[in-house]
């Protein structure tokens, strides 16, 4: 039996505004789907909703803290997903510990909590934010 391995690669300018993650998260799912569909493995929906929360956190922190312009850049593989968000501010992001009343400040505890591994970079004027997650998925049926 042949397997096939599949890489999906998708780069998006993301916009300085609100609907931002709402984007970021339908194009990791579309694109997990579009990559593993027809591999014969189920893909249980916590893959998904992971990588909807992570990709969701560094939009958001993106937009929210970070300089114009912003992109995804989203890479898809039979075991894995690499997100990086790139964007024109100087400042890092910081993982915090906030109070338990506080509204903000849990998303990189979160991006932390679901990712493999997580980290920032500078790049030129800017800096990326990425997270790469497994895809942990049942296995085949025999």
């Amino acid at each position: 039996m042949t397997t096939e391995h599949r890489t999906a690669r998708r780069t998006v300018a993301v916009p300085m505004a609100e609907p931002a993650p709402r984007a970021a998260r339908e194009l990791v799912r579309r694109t997990l789907h579009e990559v593993l569909r027809d591999d014969g493995r189920g893909m249980p929906a916590a893959v998904v909703d992971d990588a909807e929360l992570a990709v969701s956190e560094l939009v958001t922190n993106a937009v929210r803290h970070g300089g114009p312009p912003i992109a995804l850049r989203l890479v898809v593989t039979d075991d894995r997903v690499s997100i990086e968000v790139r964007d024109g501010g100087n400042g890092h992001p910081v993982l915090r510990r906030p109070d338990a009343d506080a509204v903000s400040g849990r998303g990189l505890a979160l991006v932390r909590a679901v990712a493999e591994e997580w980290g920032v970079r500078q790049d030129g004027a800017g800096k990326v934010v990425h997270a790469t997650l497994l895809l942990r998925r049942a296995p085949a049926a025999a």
